[in-house]
Parts: C-alpha cells; structure tokens; sequence
C-alpha cells in the first residue's frame, strides 16, 4: 500500500508540476514584442512587414522557428537565414541577401543575376553598378556563358568586360570595356585565356585591337586598321 501511495503521490506532483509549468508558458510575457532583423537590405526588409504582423503579440513558445525560417528562404533574394529567440518575447531574423554579380537581359526583360547563375531581381531592384551584361535568349545560352566567364573572370580580363553574348552555336563574344572583342567558345580552355589575356594588353598598348579570337590553336588577332585580320 506504501508503494502505492508513493507511486500516486509522485505521479500527482508530476502533473501538478507539468500544468504549472504549461500555465507558465502562456504568460503574456512571452507574447512576441520585438522581431528584429538584420543583414537585409530595406527593401527585402519592408517585404517581410506580412511576416511579422502575423506573429507579432503571439506567445513565442506557440511559434515554430522552424516554419518563419522556411518562409522567408522561398525569397529568391535570400541566400541564406536564421531564425533564434533572442529574448524571452523577441526573436532574430540574421538573413544574408543574395549578391548580384551580372545584369542579365533575357525574354525581354533585364534580371540580376548572383555568382551561382540565381535569377533573383530586376534591373530597378538595384542602384546602378558596374556589373559585366549578360545577353542570353535561353536557359541554355545562360549556362554556356556562365561556364566561359567562370574561366575569363580568372584571368587579367576580369575587370575590363563589359558585355558577353552568344552571337550563334559556334561564338561567344565578350566586348571588352574598350570596344574590343574577344572570340571564343565553352570549349576554350582556362589556359587559353591565360595566355590571351597577356597578349592582349601587350598588344593593345601599341596598337588598338578590334578583336582576338580564342578558338583555334593560334591566336587570331584583327587590328582596327587592319582590313584583312592578322
């Protein structure tokens, strides 16, 4: 019977302790007063004002972390969030907006575009930089571009282009900042461009080039004033 007793006792003060502390929880001190958010820009920002409304006054132990951090990273612009308790009613939204790297003209708009190839903005999305321009008319196009830039960018040509385009199955242009062209292909090695790149600027410091082409063993260089290619 003492056992018994013992055993009811301890199940009693188990269930007493577990509804305290449930009616505990519900506190109204826990009621969210305060989300804060960082690393966004003010626009991305502005955009989670929906958000916040809908769980602002709400008891935080209600509020699943989970479920606002799976929300907020279906933006495209977000790359990366988390979601924390940063008080006993306030909560810490830490996002990490994506970078654009590339305007992108495609389907007759113009996109932003990050290092990953991730459409995720427009053109009026941003203060006006001085980004290399994609022109591209497919998904297919894009990616072929986006494989021949991953190699020129690794060179000395990196911070002097200014547009790259698929001119047919068989040229990809890149027009330098100064007008000049360089020929190539998504066959063309990382070597290639190496080597292109400093005979580039040697060259066009004598001489102005109109265009060098990459694809074949040798390098094709055509000078402005040369009518026949060189």
């Amino acid at each position: 019977m003492k056992l018994i007793f013992r055993i009811a006792l301890i199940t009693l003060f188990t269930l007493g302790v577990i509804k305290t502390d449930r009616f505990f929880l519900k506190k109204p001190v826990f009621e969210i007063k305060n989300i804060k958010i960082e690393g966004a820009s003010e626009k991305l920002e502005k955009s989670f004002e929906p958000l916040k409304e809908q769980i602002i006054s709400k008891n935080i132990n209600d509020i699943n972390l989970g479920d606002i951090k799976k929300k907020i990273s279906e933006d495209v612009r977000v790359q990366k969030v988390s979601v924390k308790r940063n008080s006993l009613n306030g909560i810490l939204i830490s996002v990490e907006e994506r970078e654009p790297k590339y305007y992108l003209q495609y389907k007759k708009n113009i996109y932003l575009l990050d290092k990953e190839g991730k459409i995720y903005g427009y053109l009026n999305d941003l203060k006006k930089r001085d980004f290399p321009f994609i022109v591209a008319d497919s998904e297919e196009e894009i990616e072929a571009i986006l494989g021949v830039l991953d190699k020129a960018e690794a060179t000395d040509f990196k911070d002097i282009i200014s547009q790259i385009y698929t001119e047919n199955k068989k040229i990809i242009k890149i027009v330098l900042s100064d007008g000049a062209v360089i020929k190539t292909d998504k066959n063309v090695t990382k070597e290639k461009y190496d080597t292109g790149s400093y005979l580039f600027f040697d060259l066009s410091s004598r001489k102005k080039i109109d265009y060098m082409d990459l694809r074949y063993e040798d390098y094709i260089v055509k000078y402005m004033e040369d009518k026949n290619g060189r």
